[in-house]
């Protein structure tokens, strides 16, 4: 919607005076007048309040995004650990499945970062497992 600018305005002001000419009582011509003026106040409001709304909604998508892209990279370096963590421990043997499924139930970065450290230490699983849970 876009805002009545003031050559419209005068058109509409001309035709009013028009009717005025035919007939019409002044009175009635100026509470036209009037409704045309609040109208057009009503109008800009709106256009106002709509370039506001779209102006937030650009905001809330940007952030949306910043906070999906934050979220991305955090479990992308989570994976990373997790991946690491795995690859070091295969190279002394299979990782049972409850392992795996107990590291890749970690959500703490801290902890996992913890873990990649142990497991880049250790000889064994068994001796992973035992100095995981301490």
């Amino acid at each position: 919607m876009q805002a009545m600018n003031e050559a419209d305005f005068d058109i509409i002001n001309t035709w009013i005076s028009n009717i005025v000419a035919a007939g019409f009582k002044k009175k009635d011509a100026e509470e036209i007048r009037k409704a045309i003026r609040e109208s057009r106040e009503v109008e800009e409001m709106v256009y106002a309040m709509e370039i506001a709304i779209r102006k937030k909604l650009d905001e809330v998508e940007q952030q949306g995004l910043e906070k999906g892209i934050r979220e991305g990279k955090k479990e992308g370096i989570r994976e990373g650990k997790i991946n690491d963590i795995l690859e070091l421990l295969e190279e002394n043997g299979n990782v049972p499945e409850v392992l795996r499924e107990k590291i890749f139930a970690q959500d703490n970065a801290d902890q996992l970062s913890k873990w990649l450290r142990l497991a880049a230490r250790v000889r064994s699983i068994d001796e992973f497992v035992e100095k995981m849970n301490r």
